[in-house]
């Protein structure tokens, strides 16, 4: 009898996994997720809100800004994103790092965003389609928008019920700022890395959520926000346990290990591993300061302030534009700032923290009041806050939604016309 016939079926996995029935099997179970309320409600909110936004701003900006015969008259319906932050985000893509510790230079980029830029971009431009790198951008944001809002439902389950989830999560879709979700921008994937990690958090998931932290961490400064907050949760359930042996302790090691990989990269490439710090403080002026409270308290007391408030059809005018943001952006603050009590008690003091550190970093950090509006984007606990509140006058919400989506609208067009808005 010959016995090599037996030595095939020592690798009987593998071939099943790869066979069409094992395919088929993966494919019915994936459909019949995708089709369960608690993904298709966020999917089709965060896909819809994306493509009515994109398609509003762009007559907006043909037809009412400009006028039929303006420039915005043959706008390119996708390289019109790649305004502002997204040019360096494209540019690095494309073309890699530059540093200059005394000027603007592209290491003020975090790398997480722009490399899967680089991979989409270039996939993008094999099979021909046009303006691969700001479509690349711009997909990535899509897809990881929805992904966020998945994430943040299952979230709003777990503290509340089904009508505040889908209310917070529509909310959060139509918010005045949010067309940074659909721009080649980091507010999406950084969102994203948000939600996965509180959902990690609540359920354990210690390793996921100092892992997903990580990843947060290489793609924008705030991102060590967030492993504050993980390392804090994995304190208070420390505490809560009393058990002082736990080999998950180790997990914490991952929260800033995207932060430090980009240290190294500027270290190994540029003799500085604070090169993003320099080059920030340099080009961009940001450092611990308190002038954007200040700047909002003079704000509030100058005429123009004012002749806005006593004439209210001035405030989308374009030379107006610039005080009209900054008195949204500071009754924002105000309003999420507000939250943080309710928000304490109905889903716990990380949330709080969040908050809070999400406000302060800006405010503390940055000369100006002008990117105020992407980072109050990502307060989801504030939009969880503001759904509950108004869970039982259904109609209310919707009016609300219904105003933030025309601000949406708007804001959007007017930043893809370059106005103002970064």
């Amino acid at each position: 009898m010959m016995r090599a016939s037996t030595v095939p079926q020592a690798w009987p996995a593998g071939p099943a996994l790869l066979s069409p029935r094992a395919a088929r099997v993966i494919a019915r179970r994936l459909v019949e997720r995708l089709r369960q309320p608690d993904v298709t409600i966020p999917l089709a909110i965060a896909f819809g809100v994306r493509v009515v936004v994109m398609l509003a701003a762009s007559v907006l900006l043909r037809f009412v800004i400009g006028g039929r015969h303006s420039p915005f008259a043959s706008i390119n319906l996708i390289g019109a994103w790649n305004r502002k932050d997204a040019i360096w985000y494209l540019a690095i893509a494309q073309s890699g790092y530059d540093y200059s510790p005394v000027d603007y230079s592209r290491a003020n980029f975090f790398p997480l965003y722009p490399m899967l830029v680089a991979f989409v971009g270039r996939v993008a431009q094999a099979v021909g389609l046009p303006e691969p790198y700001t479509l690349a951008g711009m997909a990535i944001s899509w897809v990881t928008f929805a992904a966020a809002c998945v994430a943040l439902y299952q979230i709003a389950l777990l503290k509340f019920d089904r009508r505040v989830a889908t209310g917070a999560i529509l909310l959060l879709s139509v918010f005045p700022f949010s067309f940074y979700y659909g721009a080649p921008y980091t507010e999406s994937i950084y969102l994203v890395c948000v939600a996965i990690a509180f959902l990690a958090v609540e359920r354990r998931n210690w390793w996921l959520a100092a892992a997903v932290a990580g990843i947060a961490s290489a793609s924008r400064p705030p991102g060590l926000m967030l492993g504050a907050c993980v390392g804090l949760a994995y304190l208070i359930d420390y505490a809560r346990a009393r058990r002082w042996l736990r080999w998950d302790m180790l997990s914490l090691a991952l929260i800033p290990t995207g932060a430090l990989a980009y240290m190294a990269y500027c270290w190994a490439r540029w003799g500085d591993p604070l090169a993003y710090v320099k080059t920030s403080k340099a080009g961009w002026h940001s450092g611990l300061q308190l002038t954007a409270p200040r700047l909002a308290w003079q704000l509030v007391t100058t005429a123009d302030t004012w002749h806005i408030v006593i004439h209210p059809h001035v405030w989308i005018l374009p030379s107006y534009l610039l005080i009209t943001l900054h008195l949204e952006y500071s009754a924002l603050t105000l309003l999420c700032l507000a939250t943080t009590p309710f928000v304490w008690r109905k889903m716990g003091p990380v949330y709080a923290v969040f908050l809070l550190l999400s406000v302060a970093a800006p405010l503390l950090n940055f000369p100006t009041l002008n990117s105020l509006g992407r980072y109050l984007s990502v307060l989801f606990p504030a939009f969880f806050i503001l759904a509950w509140a108004l869970r039982d006058h259904p109609r209310y919400l919707y009016v609300l939604a219904g105003l933030s989506l025309i601000a949406l609208c708007g804001y959007a067009s007017y930043f893809i016309a370059g106005f103002g808005l970064s």
